[in-house]
């Protein structure tokens, strides 16, 4: 309750508080101190606004008359332009008279050049076939000479291979030679197969004693390393076992730390979105005045022009339709503009609705940020702030995962001591076999060397690099190819040298008919030559001439149309500079580049005159709206103040804000600390032999809160004493009795509830003794009365008279291996 009426309270001063806070906000960001600032600088503004509009009227006026004066000076301008234009053109046509002359006279010389075409293509044609018969009888010229080298070659190439004919005999012998050593190696091949076997009964007894050599060094070799691998795997376990016990131990506090955090977090962002919400209510509430005000003002200017319509109906002695009187003394005058005023009143009305609906939201959502905050600070409060946080935590976390990652795998130590123990069990007989193989691996040399030495002393005859039968054969096939290719190549230049004398004889005829064609095709074209000559003459050309005129034949149709086109285009320039002349006659071109100047100066001192008088009505309406919002949320706030304020002096009060600084909460558990010390005294009593009695020390001193207070009245002084000054063993029975009262109280206050059991570590070496029992015999004599009653009481001491006294229990007795535990009696 009391948390309660302080956050409600604190609620409502906020609101107030940011809420004035926003208003001197806006007032201050508009640049002004107070209201009184802001309705001067209203006035001020309407005040500019008035003479910004009759500014924008004058510059209106002179804009408007700049732009007719430019435009009638364009429209006389373009007639000068157009003149311009029509000479401009005329001047042209006329700079390219030359130019169309010489194209006139190309068209003409290129038709007389175009009928001597025929005779020029008969030259041409008998120079083209002069020049195939020159190029044919260089060819039979080549022809000869290359078959006459051919047959020179060929000759030489016979005698060559006439001289080598005795190579061909020795490598007959050669071929002999070899099939002999084929005999040999025949014979051979028995004693061959002899020693293969020799070398394979040789090669098994080195690998099976390779064999079980390499297996007895390998057993041996795994024994020593399992052996390391055991010791390795004793010493990780243990490392293991540590590295888990510590990263449990971590990941708690971790988990702690982020759930901590968390909270704070949550509690942050709360915070933040109510302080948010905060300001989305104030907006809200303005929004909500404005569209109220504009509602209001658009069902007014509705009702009037309402009025209008009907009193533009009113006729003299006749009914009116709204009070039925036949006398209208004074009705409603004014401009009748109904346009758009109904739609205008839906419009607001819509806007209102929406807005007060939009206000509503806000609040709804207010109250769910302050009830989720509220939760959040429940919940970080029954956290235990962690000494670490989870960023320091989570490298010493990993840290430590990584180090039990970066050890090796679990392994089974029992399994890897049984296979130890076999292994060692195996290496006698290993060797044993080791040392058989030995001595028949060396029975095996002896034997293939034997074989060897027979075999080497039959191939003698046979030179060492032909004795394989694969190279035999290989050698005796060069042999017999070299033999072939001898002859063949003797073969070859017999026959080259009939062919080349053959081709020879047949180049030499064709020379001479290429001899006689040349001379007949070289009289024909000195013939054709002779008659153009002459016709060029006739024509008036030479032969430059001749080639200048034909390039213009392509383009003679071409340049006659251009020269027709020229002269007609000339005459229709001419008609239309007569008619411009005629009409900029008698006037006077005006300067556009003046009037243009004059007509933007104008045009952009309208434009500065719109803006400044649309920057003075926003500025003016922007200030009203700032008004009217400031005084309505002004209101909304000392409405809400007023409101509260039985509120915040009922919190002020439930916090200990009073006389006896007292608050609410300490008072409701006084209530309850009264029923625990009535319990506690209970117990109290009889282990003090009635000395002492636990007290409320209701006035307190200081600056701090009143109520919860403790002392012990004395029976012996019959005064009280603070606690403090209790002894130590006084202090545990006084500890203990206040935990048996509040045990009953608990369980007396709700019957779902029962303390049933009770732990009680040391403190009962404070207590003294007399004659072998005293203050600690009262104590154990209470806790039997306790035990009595159905509750189980377990006491954890080192004190001699206390371990008697249990009938039940345990010894821990520690030593050097660790701590082990002792069973005292029957449980």
């Amino acid at each position: 309750l009391m948390e309660t009426l302080s956050s409600e309270a604190e609620k409502a001063e906020q609101e107030v508080r940011h809420g004035r806070a926003f208003c001197a906000q806006q007032l201050s960001a508009e640049g002004f101190e107070s209201s009184d600032a802001l309705a001067a600088g209203i006035e001020a503004a309407e005040s500019l606004h008035a003479k910004s509009l009759e500014d924008e009227r004058r510059e209106k006026g002179a804009s408007d008359q700049a732009r007719k004066d430019l435009e009638k000076a364009n429209s006389i301008d373009e007639k000068f332009e157009h003149a311009e234009e029509a000479e401009r053109e005329v001047a042209d046509i006329l700079s390219r008279d030359s130019e169309i002359d010489e194209i006139d006279d190309q068209a003409k010389r290129a038709e007389q050049a175009s009928r001597l075409l025929g005779f020029e293509k008969h030259a041409d044609d008998a120079g083209k076939d002069f020049e195939e018969a020159e190029e044919k009888m260089q060819e039979a010229i080549d022809a000869a000479e290359l078959a006459r080298a051919a047959a020179m070659a060929a000759n030489e190439e016979l005698d060559k291979q006439n001289a080598r004919k005795g190579e061909i005999d020795d490598l007959m012998r050669q071929i002999e030679n070899c099939e002999r050593y084929e005999s040999i190696l025949a014979r051979a091949s028995e004693s061959e197969r002899e020693l293969e076997e020799a070398r394979e009964n040789q090669k098994n007894a080195a690998a099976e004693f390779d064999d079980a050599k390499d297996a007895f060094d390998r057993k041996r070799e795994s024994i020593e390393r399992k052996g390391v691998a055991l010791g390795e795997a004793r010493v990780t376990e243990q490392m293991r076992a540590a590295a888990n016990d510590r990263i449990k131990e971590l990941s708690k506090s971790l988990d702690d730390a982020k759930a901590f955090e968390k909270a704070t977090g949550e509690v942050r962002q709360a915070e933040i979105d109510l302080e948010k919400q905060v300001e989305a209510n104030v907006r809200a509430s303005s929004l909500a005045k404005t569209a109220k005000s504009n509602l209001e003002k658009a069902e007014g200017e509705l009702s009037e022009v309402q009025a209008l319509h009907l009193a533009s109906k009113l006729v003299d002695h006749a009914l009116c339709p709204v009070c039925g009187s036949t006398e209208h003394p004074a009705p409603a005058a004014g401009e009748i503009e109904a346009a758009g005023f109904d739609l205008a009143f839906r419009n607001a009305k819509d806007a209102d609705e929406q807005a007060a609906a939009a206000l509503l939201d806000a609040e709804k959502e207010h109250a769910r940020l302050e009830t989720s905050l509220e939760e959040r600070k429940r919940n970080l409060e029954r956290l235990i702030c962690p000494s670490d946080s989870s960023n320091d935590l989570d490298p010493i976390l990993e840290a430590e995962r990584l180090s039990l990652a970066a050890l090796e795998p679990e392994l089974d130590i029992e399994a890897m001591e049984k296979e130890l123990k076999e292994l060692n069990a195996e290496l006698p007989d290993l060797e044993t076999k080791m040392e058989y193989l030995r001595e028949r691996d060396a029975s095996c040399r002896q034997v293939t060397a034997t074989v060897s030495a027979q075999l080497e002393e039959m191939r003698s005859p046979v030179p060492e690099y032909l004795r394989d039968t694969d190279a035999l054969d290989t050698e005796k096939g060069k042999i017999i190819e070299k033999q072939a290719k001898l002859q063949e190549a003797w073969d070859l230049a017999d026959k080259t040298a009939k062919e080349t004398r053959d081709a020879k004889t047949k180049a030499e005829i064709e020379l001479e008919s290429a001899e006689k064609h040349l001379k007949g095709r070289r009289q024909a074209h000195a013939k054709a030559t002779e008659r153009f000559n002459a016709q060029l003459a006739k024509a008036g050309f030479t032969t430059e001439e001749f080639r200048t005129s034909k390039a213009g034949i392509e383009t003679m149709d071409t340049d006659r149309e251009a020269v027709e086109n020229h002269r007609a285009n000339l005459q229709r320039a001419q008609g239309v500079l007569k008619a411009a002349n005629e009409m900029i006659e008698g006037l006077e071109r005006p300067d556009i580049e003046d009037l243009r100047t004059r007509e933007k100066s104008a045009s952009e001192a309208l434009s500065k005159a719109t803006e400044k008088c649309a920057e003075a009505k926003s500025t003016a309406d922007k200030l009203k709206n700032l008004r009217d919002n400031l005084s309505e949320m002004s209101r909304r706030l000392q409405e809400k103040e007023e409101a509260s304020a039985s509120l915040r002096e009922l919190a002020r009060l439930a916090k200990g804000e009073n006389p006896r600084r007292l608050n609410l909460e300490t008072y409701a558990i006084g209530a309850m600390f009264n029923r625990v010390l009535e319990g506690a005294n209970q117990r109290l009593a009889p282990m003090t032999a009635n000395r002492y009695r636990f007290e409320r020390d209701d006035e307190g001193s200081g600056r701090g809160y009143r109520g919860l207070g403790l002392r012990i009245f004395d029976y012996h002084t019959g005064k009280p004493r603070p606690a403090a000054t209790l002894s130590g063993g006084e202090t545990f029975i006084a500890a203990l009795a206040l935990a048996l009262g509040l045990a009953d109280v608990v369980e007396s206050e709700s019957g779902k509830v029962r303390l049933d059991t009770i732990f009680i570590d040391e403190g009962f070496g404070s207590l003294d003794t007399a004659n072998g029992s005293g203050t600690l015999d009262q104590v154990l004599q209470v806790l039997n009365s306790i035990i009595s009653q159905s509750r189980s009481v377990g006491l954890i001491s080192h004190v001699p008279m206390v371990q008697d006294a249990i009938p039940n229990g345990f010894h821990v007795i520690k030593g050097l291996g660790g701590s082990m535990v002792k069973e005292k009696g029957p449980i």
